[in-house]
């Protein structure tokens, strides 16, 4: 589907309702059809963008939708963090005093028949 925006923009001057339904519908059908392990993933940002479009602030809506987006791509363990971390095969990029440790259990090996 090719993105018009002078007829969205029109139809969000015009129609604030029926510009609603067009984005509810558009964004369900982009959900619906990602592969089936994306979705719910899909779902839960959805919900959450929704709920910073509702909530009440001084910050306007877009600019905290917006704030989201860069803590994902720049923020600890975020887009970037991620990439360097698969691509830096000499280094680990991420801080090891945040990783969780554990004794390793050493067991004595028992004969198959036991």
């Amino acid at each position: 589907m090719k993105f018009d925006f002078d007829e969205w923009h029109e139809l969000a001057k015009t129609d604030p309702a029926a510009f609603d339904a067009k984005y509810k519908e558009v964004i369900e059908n982009f959900i619906s059809n990602a592969p089936e392990s994306r979705q719910q993933g899909l779902r839960r940002l959805q919900w959450r963008i929704e709920m910073e479009s509702q909530k009440k602030s001084s910050q306007p809506s877009y600019i905290r939708i917006y704030d989201m987006m860069m803590e994902s791509v720049f923020g600890e363990r975020g887009l970037v963090e991620s990439v360097r971390a698969l691509t830096d095969v000499d280094s680990c990029f991420y801080d090891d005093s945040k990783l969780k440790s554990a004794d390793v259990l050493s067991f004595k090996k028992q004969a198959a028949n036991s």
